[in-house]
């Protein structure tokens, strides 16, 4: 009888590409992933665990109460303190990053869903702009405890029936602000300051310039000595000179892409990424190109992207971009995860990788001047590090799963502290044909190279024929060896969390027997992590092959 021929795929680092659900699933390259939760592309160029939201805000409770924080902005003034804004239930709090203290800041009580400021420096001033809001002020020079309703003065500022802006940027000495409530083309822009109260002076109409005959102001952002001006569909890009807006040439346009969401627009070093209703988009590509097929992004996940912007509020919808780990995280709260793309490089066709975090609501970030990232959501404010999530609210009470503004009555809060929840880190490969998928697989043996993880049950899992139902091995790591067990077998039962050695980057290997059949096979990798960071280091199945089927 001769011998079955014997084949292998050797994955040197699996899922390295992040998340590809765009594509067709058959036979796709072992350098996607079919699943990536909780997932980031590390320094090293692995699929590994992300960092935790450790809870910053220890006043919550009694604060914010049953309303998440929707937005948080770090403010720098003159002196170069630090002062931190967070935004929830109707009201403006400063935040205290070393004792956790929420302070509520006096001079505004809104209505508690209308938490969509954005806020911009310029000066020694930090200016709150929503629409339908008028623009408020804090002045560490005046008041540190109290807002105050921007004085509207200057010729140029609309009349009362104009309303007030929805999105600002500062940039030149100047604060812009546009998209005002009954004039969604109109821009005004301050005079230089140099320490007295704004004066408007001058307007920008870019009514009669929108490529497609017409759009609304969504966002507006200074970047590399432009005035880059987003609708709907549209862009439009001004350069400034010295003289001043005045002056303001119109250099570029393009039609039939534009940003949808104000909040996600983030300067990724020289290039400006904002969310297009078609995905991802960089706006040094988009007027290089511009073309809609070109340039997406986000394109690997595109119809998962579309589908998160169908079920959102524009308005809800934020970015935070992390430079230390080239992180842009896209958060869309109502549906309760968020996208985490590696911006250091773009894949051959484009886009970034992609991995995704579902199961937490981040309302919004910031990356502050000392280097930390936070996010913020119910319980208040956290900070992305660690290897585990803490958090004031029960991620397991059905008040989570709510989305806002459809608020219940009551909040479950953790007694006392904050409580420790695991990172749940999933990844699965796309189904594998070996190459020959007519013929039948007899999977025998798994060799794989794993980073971290120390005191984390581990679950290596492998399905055939798209079943849901799959095989698995429980792995534990010690001292840089891995172990298998079975749980109802003592012999081999975990030991205990103080024995366990090594740091988060020991390195373990360990060939695996498997076993079963099928035309095609995915494999996966599931942790539940609290100790260390976990990322997959390498990945070699073996199998040998049967009959054509």
């Amino acid at each position: 009888m001769p011998v079955q021929p014997q084949t292998s795929i050797p994955i040197p680092a699996p899922g390295y590409y992040g998340l590809n659900t765009q594509d067709s699933p058959v036979n796709m390259p072992t350098s996607f992933a079919a699943i990536a939760d909780h997932c980031i592309i590390d320094n090293s160029g692995r699929i590994g665990s992300r960092s935790g939201l450790k809870a910053v805000t220890t006043t919550a409770p009694t604060t914010l109460g049953g309303y998440p924080a929707e937005r948080v902005f770090e403010f720098i003034d003159i002196r170069g303190i630090s002062w931190v804004f967070v935004c929830g239930g109707g009201k403006i709090y400063l935040q205290n990053v070393s004792d956790g203290v929420l302070t509520l800041l006096t001079g505004y009580s809104g209505v508690v869903t209308d938490n969509s400021w954005q806020i911009v420096s310029l000066d020694d001033r930090c200016y709150f702009i929503q629409a339908d809001k008028p623009i408020l002020v804090f002045e560490p020079g005046v008041s540190t405890s109290a807002l105050i309703v921007q004085v509207t003065t200057g010729s140029s500022w609309p009349p009362a029936v104009t309303g007030y802006p929805s999105c600002a940027t500062s940039g030149f000495g100047r604060l812009w602000v546009g998209g005002f409530d009954n004039n969604k083309s109109l821009i005004v822009v301050s005079s230089l300051t140099t320490g007295a109260a704004l004066h408007w002076t001058e307007t920008i109409d870019v009514s009669q310039f929108w490529p497609n005959g017409t759009d609304v102001i969504t966002a507006i952002k200074v970047h590399n000595d432009f005035l880059i001006v987003f609708g709907q569909r549209s862009i439009l890009a001004y350069s400034i000179p010295s003289e001043g807006p005045s002056e303001a040439a119109l250099t570029d346009t393009v039609g039939g892409i534009g940003c949808v969401a104000r909040d996600s627009v983030a300067v990724i070093g020289t290039d400006l990424i904002f969310l297009d209703s078609s995905g991802l988009r960089g706006l040094g590509r988009t007027i290089q190109e511009k073309s809609l097929p070109i340039g997406n992004l986000s394109i690997n996940i595109k119809q998962d992207i579309q589908a998160a912007i169908a079920g959102s509020d524009p308005a809800n919808v934020v970015a935070v971009f992390n430079p230390e780990q080239a992180l842009y995280t896209l958060s869309f709260p109502d549906e309760r995860f968020s996208y985490a793309f590696e911006t250091k490089a773009e894949l051959e066709n484009g886009s970034y990788k992609a991995t995704r975090w579902p199961n937490r609501a981040l309302h919004c970030g910031v990356r502050t001047r000392a280097g930390n990232t936070y996010y913020g959501g119910m319980g208040g404010l956290y900070e992305y590090t660690g290897n585990f999530d803490s958090t004031w609210v029960d991620v397991g009470n059905p008040f989570v799963t709510t989305p806002i503004p459809t608020l219940p009555a009551s909040v479950t809060y953790h007694s006392s502290s904050p409580q420790t929840y695991s990172v749940n880190f999933k990844y699965w490969t796309h189904p594998q044909g070996f190459g020959a998928p007519e013929k039948l697989k007899f999977l025998k043996q798994v060799d794989l190279t794993l980073s971290g993880g120390a005191g984390a049950s581990l679950y290596l899992k492998w399905s055939f024929n798209y079943n849901p139902e799959a095989s698995e091995i429980r792995l534990v790591q010690e001292g840089g060896v891995l172990y298998d067990y079975n749980e109802d077998d003592s012999e081999y039962g975990p030991p205990s969390l103080a024995e366990y050695s090594g740091g988060s980057e020991q390195i373990a290997s360990r060939q695996l027997n498997v076993w079963g059949n099928g035309r095609v096979v995915s494999f996966g990798f599931e942790a539940n992590l609290t100790l260390n960071h976990f990322s997959i280091q390498e990945l070699n199945i073996q199998a040998l092959l049967g009959r054509i089927i």
